[in-house]
């Protein structure tokens, strides 16, 4: 019964101890060459994904003859990066006249459920301060008639 016991205390201490911290978790994440290229820039210019883009600039250099649609595939992106690349997509204002959105929105969310949540988070609440911003516009104009 002893032993029984222990082993249970010891399971049970192991489960506890061993919690991951999600934001360090790393992914890969694979995208068209022109996606990269969309991000190359802020990826540049961010020194918090200077290990990305030198990774990045590797890949492409690799691909022999690569078209803007070859896909490329990039290791050892955090979590937390993830988030940031995709709060960065959609905060650009010319993203509906490229397109290059949804392609990333999409491969970002195919890493996980924690950043998939979490990315579904940030596009309901940019959806609701978009619906809050037309009402208050909406109550402006019919104030003024």
């Amino acid at each position: 019964m002893k032993k029984i016991l222990l082993a249970l205390i010891l399971f049970t201490s192991m489960q506890v101890f061993s919690q991951v911290d999600s934001s360090k978790l790393k992914n890969s994440l694979t995208m068209q060459t022109r996606d990269w290229l969309f991000l190359s820039p802020y990826l540049s210019r961010t020194p918090e994904f200077e290990n990305v883009y030198d990774s990045m600039k590797v890949k492409m250099r690799l691909l022999v003859q690569p078209t803007l649609t070859s896909n490329v595939k990039v290791d050892s992106i955090k979590n937390s990066q993830l988030l940031a690349l995709a709060v960065f997509v959609k905060n650009q204002p010319y993203r509906t006249i490229s397109f290059p959105y949804t392609r990333i929105n999409s491969a970002i969310k195919a890493t996980g459920n924690y950043v998939s949540i979490r990315v579904d988070k940030i596009d309901a609440d940019l959806t609701t301060e978009y619906n809050q911003y037309i009402q208050e516009q909406i109550n402006f104009i019919r104030r003024d008639l």
